[in-house]
């Protein structure tokens, strides 16, 4: 399936959070964690800033989670990233 943002929405593949914390913490499967807020750029509009393999930052709680053939993505606007990671 290919999906192509229009106007200014941007479609990220969010990064998995670590099975371990910063601290060194295993985290058990099935906890529940904050959302991520790190993903990379999967697909953008052609007028965008940001270019397809950009990593972000972003607010995920502005973003849809959609799930496309298995893999979870998060779908906005893209005034909603606030950072390219480099």
């Amino acid at each position: 399936m290919q999906i192509k943002p229009l106007w200014d929405y941007v479609l990220i593949e969010e990064v998995e959070a670590p099975e371990v914390s910063e601290l060194g913490i295993i985290i058990p499967n099935g906890v529940d964690v904050e959302p991520s807020n790190r993903g990379t750029i999967a697909e953008a509009s052609e007028k965008s800033v940001l270019k397809k393999g950009d990593d972000v930052l972003f607010k995920p709680h502005l973003f849809d989670e959609i799930v496309i053939e298995r893999k979870k993505y998060r779908f906005g606007k893209e005034e909603h990233v606030v950072a390219i990671v480099s």
